[in-house]
């Protein structure tokens, strides 16, 4: 009777452990390795990690997305009101301009800035590339550390789940086996 049973625990578990270490590996396939490995002059595949290998395509991914935001939070007539304010109190440092320039002339001045601004392509080239350069001083360690503490418990559930499938399909094999 057991040897019956044999198969039914046997592969569900052997499942559940390839399952659960191919989605650790798969994880740790993001940020490892850092650097390209070599087996003689052939690069081994999948080397550097998956983050590491597309970093520059990710600084720039994120840099444009981050530029679209901050432009389009500025050019709502709401968040204008916030960076106006701003503007008003670096310009009334000066004690001139607080003299001479009423405020709805300042605000005239602030409007036609943040046009122009706003309607150039070379700003968003220019927030984007102070944006790489911020992006490209954090580094991998780091980046890793801050993915892993933020999706730590998703993780988690990914490697939890690698072995419930994995476990699953163990018993449909040993169910399939038994059938033939």
């Amino acid at each position: 009777m057991l040897d019956a049973l044999s198969p039914f625990i046997t592969l569900p578990l052997i499942g559940l452990f390839v399952g659960y270490i191919t989605n650790v590996v798969a994880i740790e396939m993001l940020f490892h390795p850092k650097r390209p490995w070599f087996i003689g002059r052939f690069k081994l595949p999948f080397t550097p990690g998956l983050i590491p290998l597309n970093r520059d395509k990710i600084e720039g991914n994120v840099s444009r997305r981050m530029t679209d935001v901050l432009l389009d939070a500025m050019a709502k007539k709401g968040d204008n009101d916030q960076i106006f304010s701003l503007f008003n109190a670096g310009i009334t440092k000066f004690w001139l301009f607080d003299v001479f320039l009423p405020d709805e002339k300042r605000k005239e001045i602030f409007n036609k800035i943040m046009s122009s601004l706003l309607e150039t392509k070379e700003t968003r080239q220019t927030i984007a590339r102070l944006l790489i350069d911020q992006i490209r001083k954090y580094d991998l360690d780091n980046f890793e550390a801050s993915v892993r503490s933020i999706a730590g418990e998703s993780f988690q559930g990914i490697k939890f789940l690698g072995g419930v499938i994995g476990g699953l399909t163990g018993l449909v094999v040993a169910i399939i086996g038994v059938m033939i």
